[in-house]
């Protein structure tokens, strides 16, 4: 019994010893992995690095010689305007006699035909050869110091530290290709890859689609170049070149402009066909424009201008405050918008407007409407009565007046602009209504086009009224400018003009 105990005892001492001597072993070579592993990821940032770096010696280098080629004269053209609205001058009211259902095929429009001038440019016969003389400082490669460069941008003071280097040069008229090439020579001597990365943090930072990138680079431009904006224009070429956006510089006999291939047609801005590629020109203006006609290795990114997320701003939030009166009953919401996000719309270029369709809106606007209109749509029982209060909402609680007689010209708003501003027009409440109806309601809708106005229809049929069909399937006419119209009302002049479709949700 007492050897059967010392066996027993000498035993667990020897299998402690081996489990110790195993844990040791073990946490020595999970060091050595964690340390192998910790230098494998180094190299590999190391080596995206080094790809990128070898990218741009090998692009930029053919790039140059394209640049100090002869550039070509094109036309650029006047801007497309936004399509014509005869709204009505005072909202309409709807008669209170129910009308009979009106069924208004629509099967064959499978996308929106609003009208779109048709892409024509000409490029002249005659290659130009323009001259390439112009002096321009010399710049020291070496990065001396950085220097801090401020910009505000939409509300934030923002601080880019860029070496001074970047800011020796001196852009002169009359413009050439072989200046701009000699420019772009120097910034290429210079650390790219440390502006690139301040730049990248701040789209990140404020979610910013490439537009707005492109707005935010070049308000860096500006404060870098206050002095001269053709060179502010060639910074912000740099970089969006850079990001392998499809841009390009073009210049008149005095003012360097960006050329942008954007993924939408864009309103009121000039441009030009390059390759059979429409181009349009941050500078608006028209006639003959001189650019390259071989594009940067890579550069083929269209400018994207539509909005995958909000745009996250600084917060400056004011409150709007909206009545309306619901089968007798008062209500009464306050709504909270981001002052700084409606002054970044007004600066945002005019699209088509079946993008304001789908945009979506800011957190801070969807809590307001999920605490205040939700929890009264839970009272209603029928999707029709949650629908009727929806339209009476955008119908009553936002005073009508046209764009022409507001602003002085056609302006589409996004969801947020409602609440900011006093007055509102037909689009603008359409794709308030459309938002509302198939968050809330989970139902699908469309954005009816006709001259002269602008409704939403709804996959929702009542008993009687106006429907729309479209690809077969019916959707019940609403209108939130006709003011007291219910489901199914729509104008009567509307209901027998030519429509055209936007899906939307």
């Amino acid at each position: 019994m007492k050897q059967l105990f010392i066996c027993t005892i000498l035993c667990i001492t020897f299998n402690t010893v081996v489990q110790a001597q195993t844990l040791d072993e073990f946490r020595s070579q999970q060091k050595k992995e964690l340390s192998k592993l910790s230098k494998q990821q180094s190299q590999g940032i190391q080596s995206e690095e080094d790809k990128y770096i070898q990218y741009r010696l090998e692009a930029t280098k053919a790039f140059r010689n394209y640049l100090k080629e002869e550039w070509i004269a094109f036309n650029a053209f006047k801007a497309n305007p936004m399509p014509k609205s005869v709204e009505p001058e005072k909202i309409p009211v709807a008669p209170k006699k129910k009308r009979k259902k009106n069924i208004v095929e629509r099967e064959h429009v499978d996308k929106i035909i609003i009208p779109m001038t048709t892409l024509s440019a000409h490029k002249q016969d005659q290659i130009v050869a323009l001259p390439a003389s112009l002096e321009i400082e010399d710049v020291d490669s070496e990065l001396r110091f950085d220097a801090t460069y401020k910009f505000s941008f939409y509300g934030e003071k923002l601080t880019l530290w860029i070496p001074e280097a970047w800011c020796e040069v001196e852009g002169k008229t009359p413009f050439s290709s072989e200046m701009i090439s000699t420019v772009y020579d120097q910034w290429n001597q210079l650390d790219v890859m440390y502006v690139k990365e301040q730049l990248e943090d701040f789209k990140e930072q404020y979610s910013l689609n490439d537009w707005a990138f492109y707005m935010l680079i070049s308000k860096a431009g500006t404060a870098l170049f206050e002095d001269n904006p053709n060179l502010s224009t060639l910074w912000t070429w740099f970089f969006m070149l850079d990001q392998q956006y499809d841009v390009r510089i073009a210049f008149d006999q005095t003012t360097i402009t960006m050329l942008m291939h954007t993924d939408v047609e864009v309103y009121r801005l000039s441009y030009m066909t390059v390759d059979d590629k429409r181009y349009y020109l941050t500078a608006n203006k028209n006639g003959e424009w001189y650019t390259y006609n071989k594009q940067y290795d890579g550069a083929n990114k269209p400018v994207n201008l539509t909005f995958s997320q909000p745009v996250d701003l600084k917060k400056d939030m004011v409150t709007r405050e909206v009545g309306f009166k619901f089968q007798r009953q008062q209500y009464q919401f306050e709504f909270a918008y981001n002052k700084n996000l409606i002054d970044f719309y007004n600066d945002y270029p005019s699209i088509a407007v079946q993008e304001y369709f789908i945009t979506p809106i800011t957190e801070q606007m969807q809590d307001d409407l999920e605490k205040q209109i939700k929890p009264v749509l839970d009272t209603f029982d029928s999707k029709q009565d949650k629908l009727s209060f929806l339209l009476t909402f955008v119908q009553e609680g936002f005073p009508y007046k046209r764009d022409v007689e507001q602003f002085g010209k056609e302006k589409y708003f996004y969801i947020e602009d409602m609440f900011a501003y006093p007055y509102s027009d037909c689009e603008d409440r359409s794709v308030l209504l459309s938002y509302l109806a198939h968050h809330y309601l989970q139902i699908r809708t469309l954005g009816v086009w006709t001259p002269g106005h602008m409704f939403i229809a709804v996959g929702l049929d009542p008993s009687s009224g106006d429907i729309v069909y479209y690809k077969k399937e019916p959707f019940t006419v609403c209108d939130p400018t006709y003011l007291g119209a219910k489901i199914g009302q729509g104008m009567p002049d509307a209901m027998k003009s030519e429509m055209s479709i936007i899906p939307c949700h």
